[in-house]
């Protein structure tokens, strides 16, 4: 793709109108969307962020399949005059070197958000081995170096703890919605995980920020599927949902210096842009009261 091989861009000025979305899971069997319906929702925007989850690289069964849509994908946003600029998530950990994105001068912080929890997806059926081996990389980058982790050494270990997850598994493990809705049905305390990382995500995502980027005055992540804006602690904490199954889709709009937050509609010619201002932020202003999406 056109990104540099870089985790920070400090320079986001040279894109006149920028769009943030996640969680495409490009190459899903089920309802993984079609790269043309994204054509309407990326015309007049110069750059399009992708903030992780794109596609389903790195199952072995779906990476052709995700590659394909990907490229197919790219096409699309070259039609509409918009460059893409990709962050590695969970699912897609090696599809890009960029981890996360600062824009609006370090006012606005774009992660992808498996970085928030030891386990990654605390949802998981390997989450005890994932939160296990994280703890593990983190004393092992401490002794090594005489202090914590900071921000970009956290996400390079949450990219790899990731990265190992999908090794062991096969697609049908991961992303078949009805497997899916069949391990949810008999597994009530996995369920509950997901409510308990709903719940805290935010306040995380907000603590994140000010190790990575104390100027930030807005986090912008997805990772969970659940859009909404919340404030945590002065900073405006936006999840920008999901494509697939569970999640609402929705973007992050950054026009001049004015960043919006908006739902994303889906329509029979594909997907488009609400109007509807559900959060928004400025830096000469406070941000907006959020409203959960």
């Amino acid at each position: 793709m056109a990104d540099p091989p870089t985790d920070r861009d400090h320079q986001p000025e040279d894109a006149a109108r920028t769009l943030v979305i996640s969680d495409l899971h490009l190459g899903q069997p089920g309802r993984s969307p079609d790269p043309q319906s994204f054509a309407t929702l990326f015309r007049g925007f110069d750059r399009v962020v992708l903030n992780g989850d794109t596609a389903e690289v790195q199952v072995p069964e779906l990476r052709a399949r995700a590659s394909r849509h990907l490229v197919r994908l790219q096409a699309v946003a070259e039609a509409a005059g918009a460059e893409l600029s990709l962050i590695a998530g969970n699912h897609d950990a090696f599809l890009t070197e960029r981890r996360r994105l600062t824009l609006l001068g370090g006012r606005v912080l774009v992660t992808h958000g498996d970085v928030l929890h030891p386990a990654v997806a605390p949802w998981s059926g390997s989450a005890p081995a994932l939160a296990a081996d994280t703890r593990r990389r983190l004393a092992a980058w401490e002794a090594e170096h005489g202090k914590p982790p900071d921000a970009d050494a956290r996400l390079e270990i949450a990219r790899h703890v990731s990265h190992g997850e999908f090794l062991k598994l096969r697609h049908g493990d991961v992303v078949s919605p009805l497997r899916r809705l069949l391990w949810w049905s008999i597994r009530p305390k996995r369920f509950l995980a997901v409510l308990g990382f709903w719940r805290t995500a935010p306040a995380r995502a907000a603590a994140f920020a000010r190790q990575a980027e104390p100027a930030a005055r807005v986090v912008v992540v997805g990772h969970s599927h659940r859009a909404g804006s919340w404030r945590e602690r002065g900073c405006l904490v936006l999840d920008t949902g999901a494509f697939t199954w569970p999640g609402k889709p929705h973007a992050v709009v950054i026009e001049g210096d004015r960043l919006t937050f908006h739902a994303v509609l889906r329509r029979a010619g594909g997907f488009e842009l609400d109007e509807e201002v559900l959060a928004s932020y400025a830096p000469e202003a406070t941000p907006a009261a959020p409203a959960g999406a």
